[in-house]
């Protein structure tokens, strides 16, 4: 062939995608490609074959190599932000702790438990009349912040509550607790 039938072609690449292709030629006689530039002469053939031919051509290895760069650089940033989402996410709940033991006391919590009382007249006995643990149970706050709230209740005297002990609540020999219950 004469000179007139050959063009020159520039490729240019990054310093890893370069080192990447030097690896496949060879050092030997006998490998398959003896110079780079025969390197991509077959592997620009075999493109243009197969676009030809209908085959598709495997791209993932090619894919998965022009993305490594990128995964280097965006994994890190992907494990920071995902850190700072689990820190976001950590204050986040500590605020929801406490909006929720502040909504829990006060008079929503007066309120609440006050209806949570069964009354008197509604009563069967003393065994329907409910704990301090009970009521914690119920509405999720503490038993201090429920003992608080009945407390309030009984000095403002606006719904009297009383307080009473049943027998039959407590294994022999354990203390009976208190129970309470809305008086009419």
């Amino acid at each position: 062939m004469t000179e007139k039938n050959w063009r020159n072609v520039t490729v240019r690449v990054e310093q890893w995608r370069y080192e990447q292709w030097d690896e496949h030629v060879g050092r030997e006689p006998g490998d398959d490609y003896e110079s780079m530039s025969q390197l991509v002469r077959r592997a620009v053939d075999r493109e243009v074959s197969d676009d030809n031919t209908g085959s598709v051509a495997d791209e993932s290895t090619t894919v998965e190599a022009d993305m490594s760069p990128i995964t280097d650089d965006v994994l890190p940033a992907l494990e920071r932000i995902e850190s700072r989402l689990d820190g976001l996410d950590d204050r986040l709940s500590a605020v929801e702790r406490e909006h929720t033991a502040e909504s829990r006391s006060g008079p929503d919590l007066e309120r609440i438990v006050l209806e949570l009382l069964p009354s008197e007249s509604d009563m069967d006995g003393l065994s329907d009349a409910k704990t301090v643990t009970d009521l914690a149970k119920m509405t999720g706050a503490s038993p201090n912040d429920i003992r608080v709230a009945l407390d309030s209740l009984n000095d403002r005297r606006t719904q009297p509550i009383a307080q009473d002990r049943d027998p039959h609540s407590s294994p022999e020999g354990e203390e009976t607790p208190a129970v309470y219950y809305r008086t009419e």
